[in-house]
């Protein structure tokens, strides 16, 4: 029995030596595929790393570019502001010349109306005169009229010859 206790002993050591071989088999093939893949990266971080130069490089060019670019905004600014300044001038000129000729147009509207009322007036004034002419031209014609036929009355009174009275 001692004997089938170390033949049982030595297979499960036999095994285990076995599926050791194995697994460490097993690692040793991962550790190839990992040992070309940390290859591959290396080479990936030196095309980096030359690319990033590249890249700051650019970066330093384009530094140039924008600060050129922020002194062209500057430039601009500045004729902006004084394209700003002028036209202001010129809006407060022409409010001024605006206010100016509302003065003036106010100042005439008014005198037109002084005018016209002027002018109303003596219309009124001459229209009063008229109808008062008129008024007493029509009382002439009546007193004239009622006169012509007192003279008429007196005209025919003389032309028929009294009649004697016998009756």
């Amino acid at each position: 029995m001692k004997e089938l206790i170390k033949t049982i002993a030595l297979v499960l050591v036999v095994a285990a030596v076995v599926y050791f071989f194995f697994e460490v088999e097993k690692v040793n093939s991962r550790m190839d595929i990992l040992n070309s893949r940390d290859s591959t990266h290396s080479v990936t971080i030196v095309d980096f790393d030359h690319n990033l130069n590249d890249l700051s490089l650019e970066f330093v060019g384009r530094g140039k570019h924008i600060q050129q670019f922020q002194q062209s905004l500057k430039e601009m600014d500045a004729k902006l502001d004084s394209s700003n300044m002028a036209i202001s001038d010129m809006i407060e000129e022409t409010n001024t010349s605006i206010a100016e000729l509302k003065m003036d147009l106010e100042s005439r509207l008014t005198e037109l109306k002084t005018d016209q009322d002027d002018v109303s007036e003596r219309l009124n004034k001459f229209q009063r005169e008229t109808q008062r002419t008129l008024t007493d031209l029509q009382s002439a014609i009546t007193r004239i009229g009622r006169e012509f036929g007192d003279l008429d009355k007196r005209v025919k009174t003389l032309e028929t010859p009294p009649t004697t009275g016998k009756k």
